[in-house]
């Protein structure tokens, strides 16, 4: 994806990208919000194998619900 898309909703929400937590179950998507400089979570469904990219996700959970500790709930 291109750095554009990602760099959207700081733009309009007026937030530096670290300031921006990005939630994914597409394990790409997840790299690239985090090579960008976003913090990501990582839904892996299924249990895959992280991928062998340039960035890893800042948390990987099962569900939803395991975003809830890495935001403080």
């Amino acid at each position: 994806p291109h750095p554009s898309v990602y760099a959207l909703p700081g733009k309009h929400l007026g937030l530096a990208p670290g300031q921006i937590s990005f939630q994914s179950s597409n394990a790409w998507d997840a790299v690239a919000a985090g090579t960008f400089g976003m913090n990501v979570v990582w839904i892996n469904r299924y249990g895959q194998r992280p991928e062998r990219l340039t960035h890893d996700a800042d948390v990987v959970g099962k569900t939803l619900d395991d975003l809830l500790p890495a935001i403080g709930l």
